[in-house]
């Protein structure tokens, strides 16, 4: 299969990349000859002032490398979201030395090798050529065409109705699981009844209509409050049958449940969201976003992506979506990608940093210290945007790296004319006690367009 026309081109690396992706590992492989064969072996190693240390015992290698031999290292890696690899060799002479500060600078740089015995040898590869490669990983099916095989249950003997489907966005659990919104008696709830709507039937899932009933405020006062109870529920079903009417007529074909909840807002909509594919809510409106905000409540605790929609939204174009390198920002992208990919929209890659540049204005030296910091976010930055390009080869992906002004600030505005906003629950720099990220918080106060927060989905491996 010719795949030449697709995949984008091998980057070739410079030597200060190759340099930085060697720092970033302690393991290669190194070749020399010996006689007419050739001899190749894992190592540890270290860089140390433009040289490679490597610490080893008696054997091949100390024989191989007495009279400076040459030899030839490799070493390779995957980004953190396994999408990118790299690869750098390094050409040179190797010599055994025994110098005592060669020795220090080994310990310093924390040189310890993997396999236990005696290695108190230490080699010095002085390299004379240094190249490197970085590429976009191919999946499998840019190779090999897939294979028409039975369906039903006579593809696999002893088992019943076993399908395999490819959901975008969506896992197979959250398939069937209904869109819930929650509502109450203004504009942004009847945009965002009116939103979860359409996305129930794009989505051919159930919508669930909810309306809390908070209640706490009668505690302790359980008998004598009793008749507003009952009062307040009559309404608040009244407003739920006339949502559901209201939904009915514009979605025939819709099913629609109505649910009436009691308790605090925050926690009813969050344990709701355990059985949701997603929760919609209409933004508050209030641009101080109090803590009191319930918006902000729900999508603190949810377990499920929370939909945030403001008085009137609803058109726009277009996605964008929020990174930082986080686990949650990573996610966020997937999810935003497939949402994009879906509607047919392009999608909007945005990486917000304050740069090192205001440091350098309040006083601090300038040096080439500013530019290395943008050119590691850059890397994060074109990572992700690669990864989508692989998944979905027809989406249109813009990046766009912002050093000035503040996330929450960036996103606002990148995302004004906007179809969909899409966040990670919480960003690198909140604290493990914080549920719902700063700059999530700062969007939510005043969402530009329907806002996106997408939860976190753990692992087996973390606790």
């Amino acid at each position: 299969m010719d795949t030449a026309a697709t995949e984008p081109e091998p980057e070739n690396l410079g030597v200060h990349d190759c340099w930085r992706y060697l720092r970033s590992t302690s393991v290669c492989r190194m070749a020399f000859t010996r006689g007419d064969t050739v001899e190749i072996f894992p190592v540890n190693f270290v860089p140390s002032n433009g040289t490679l240390l490597i610490r080893t015992g008696p054997g091949t290698k100390m024989d191989a490398v007495a009279g400076r031999k040459a030899v030839s290292l490799e070493a390779d890696g995957l980004n953190q979201y396994g999408t990118i690899a790299w690869s750098v060799v390094v050409k040179g002479h190797a010599a055994v030395v025994d110098d005592t500060e060669d020795f220090q600078d080994a310990s310093d740089a924390g040189l310890s090798p993997w396999q236990a015995g005696a290695k108190d040898s230490l080699i010095r590869v002085t390299p004379e050529e240094i190249t490197g490669r970085r590429f976009v990983i191919a999946p499998p099916t840019r190779w090999w065409a897939r294979r028409n095989r039975p369906t039903g249950p006579e593809a696999l003997p002893g088992i019943k109705n076993c399908q395999h489907q490819q959901h975008h966005g969506r896992s197979p659990m959250d398939a069937h699981k209904p869109v819930a919104v929650g509502i109450s008696d203004s504009a942004p709830s009847r945009t965002a009844l009116q939103w979860a709507a359409a996305r129930a039937r794009r989505q051919k899932v159930p919508l669930a209509i909810l309306h809390v009933l908070d209640d706490r405020w009668m505690a302790g006062e359980r008998i004598e409050a009793l008749p507003y109870i009952d009062v307040l529920r009559k309404s608040a079903m009244d407003m739920l049958e006339e949502a559901g009417e209201t939904v009915r007529s514009a979605e025939p074909d819709l099913q629609v449940s109505l649910e009436l909840l009691e308790g605090s807002v925050g926690a009813s909509l969050g344990k709701y969201s355990e059985n949701a594919s997603m929760l919609v809510l209409g933004s508050s409106g209030h641009s101080r976003g109090a803590l009191t905000d319930r918006a902000l409540q729900a999508a603190a605790t949810a377990e499920s992506p929370v939909a945030v929609i403001g008085a009137g939204q609803g058109g726009g174009q277009g996605v964008v979506v929020g990174v930082d390198g986080s686990r949650e920002s990573t996610q966020a992208v997937a999810f935003a990608a497939a949402e994009a990919d879906a509607l047919g929209e392009e999608l909007t890659v945005l990486y917000a940093f304050t740069g090192p540049n205001r440091w350098i204005k309040a006083g601090l030296p300038s040096s080439s210290f500013a530019g290395h910091v943008v050119e590691e976010e850059q890397v994060v930055l074109s990572e992700t945007v690669a990864g989508l390009r692989q998944d979905y080869p027809g989406l249109v992906v813009h990046a766009v790296l912002e050093t000035v002004m503040e996330p929450a600030d960036a996103l606002v505005r990148a995302a004004a004319n906007a179809r969909m906003l899409v966040l990670g629950s919480r960003g690198r720099g909140s604290f493990g006690r914080l549920l719902l990220g700063s700059t999530a918080h700062g969007v939510l106060t005043q969402p530009p367009c329907p806002t996106v927060i997408t939860r976190l989905k753990k692992s087996r491996h973390d606790t």
